[in-house]
Order: C-alpha cells, then structure tokens, then sequence
C-alpha cells in the first residue's frame, strides 16, 4: 500500500511490504464520554487486509477481511478522494468554534460519542478526533475538512457493514434484494450498491437488521431489511422509501 504525504506528520515510506505481524493500518474508534471503561476499535483493518471489528467497544471480532485491491482502493479513496491526512484536529476544531461564533449555533452536543480516526504504517502516524461528526457535518457545511471526516466516517461504517453481513458478494446480494423491494414503489430507481449500505445490527434471536442509504432529493431514500436465520425478509413501504423487515 502507498500512503500520500501528510504535511502534518512523519512522511511514510513510499511502498509498505505487508509485515507478518499484520499490526494496525487503519482504526475508527468511537468513544463514549459516559463511558470509564476503555474503548477498543468499532474497526480495526491491518496492513494484510485483516478485518477486527466491535460493535459493543469491548468485544473484538474477526470479519472476512480486504484483498490487496480492496485495500489499496479504500486507502487511495480514504487519503486522495478524502484527504484524511491531511485533516488536523486541532485546525478543525479551530474552524468549529469560528463557525460557531459566526452562526450562533454551539458545538457542544451533550453525550455525543468522540469519533478517532488513526493511520499507522511503521514510524507515521496520523490521528483526528471531533466528537458528533455527523452532527455537526450538518450543522457547519461551510467546514470543508468536516465534510470530508463526515464523509470518511460513513465510508468506514460502510465497510464495517459489508463485513458484517459476509463480505462483498454477500452484501451485494443484499443490495439485490434492496433493489428489487424498492421497485416495487419506484419503478425507475437506481440499483442499490453495496456501497449503500449503512448499518447493520445483529439481534438476540439470530436475526440480523440491514439499512440501505440513499442521499437522495427531495428526500432521502431509506431501506431496511432484516434477515432471519430460517426465512426470508419481511418487507414494508415507508412514505418514499421501502422497507425491508
């Protein structure tokens, strides 16, 4: 994998040979302010493609993984589409509390979980921070860096999502059913790729809740599904959007 440069860290090496120990390349981690015990990563990717993921912060699992295509696509889109490295928590926050003082409309957001974003290949290092980014993604659209880690969240809750459910070719079956379900209200809607899928929870009983996200005008489109262990989804339509149960 090769990682730009960050004029705000160490400069990488120019090409990373996946190391044996398979360490860290990516983590996302939300920390709960409300919350004394130690927080580990909601999704943690290693430099072989590895895929650890908690939906609790406590509990880790292993998920199927990236290919080397895979991560190199994620990597060129998350730092040249994104810019993530070249986000710096404290100018971002600077930004905030300017916004805040011009639009009148406060930063806190009482509760609020802290989203972390860290980068690590051999002695670089790269780390963001902002609490509610989606929050105030919406309440600050003039911040152009806000836009970005709001967009480089949803990417990574994405890739969470897809390994959740099985990996690529089984979230894309997913996005059949999705698809097929939402013509059926609208018959001229674009397919539903994998990529749209934006949350997935496991339930007690086996069962397993997928949403679909569209940010669509003149309102979003939103589809869920949940898939049982022995039978298929159950389905319903909401005003706009289709819902899969």
């Amino acid at each position: 994998m090769v990682l730009p440069r960050s004029a705000a860290a160490v400069e990488p090496p120019a090409g990373l040979a996946t190391p044996s120990a398979s360490p860290s390349l990516l983590r996302l981690t939300f920390v709960d302010p409300g919350n004394p015990v130690p927080t580990v990563p909601a999704l943690d990717i290693r430099h072989n493609g590895d895929v650890f993921l908690s939906t609790d912060g406590r509990r880790v699992t292993p998920a199927g993984g990236l290919t080397d295509a895979e991560l190199r696509s994620l990597a060129a889109e998350l730092t040249e589409r994104h810019g993530l490295l070249q986000i710096s928590t404290p100018i971002l926050w600077q930004e905030i509390e300017s916004s805040a003082r011009t639009t009148g409309l406060r930063p806190d957001v009482a509760g609020a979980a802290t989203t972390v974003i860290e980068v690590q290949s051999g002695e670089f290092r790269h780390r963001v921070e902002c609490p509610a980014v989606g929050l105030l993604a919406r309440r600050y659209p003039q911040i152009a860096d806000l836009q970005r880690l709001a967009a480089i969240q949803t990417r990574l809750q994405n890739v969470m999502a897809v390994q959740q459910v099985g990996g690529g070719a089984a979230a894309d079956l997913l996005a059949h059913e999705g698809t097929t379900q939402l013509r059926q209200s609208d018959p001229q809607a674009a397919p539903f790729s994998s990529r749209e899928i934006a949350m997935v929870r496991t339930l007690s009983d086996g069962s397993q809740f997928v949403q679909f996200f569209r940010d669509a005008r003149p309102q979003p489109v939103i589809v869920t599904l949940t898939r049982f262990p022995e039978s298929g989804p159950r389905v319903s339509v909401l005003n706009g959007a289709a819902e899969l149960r």
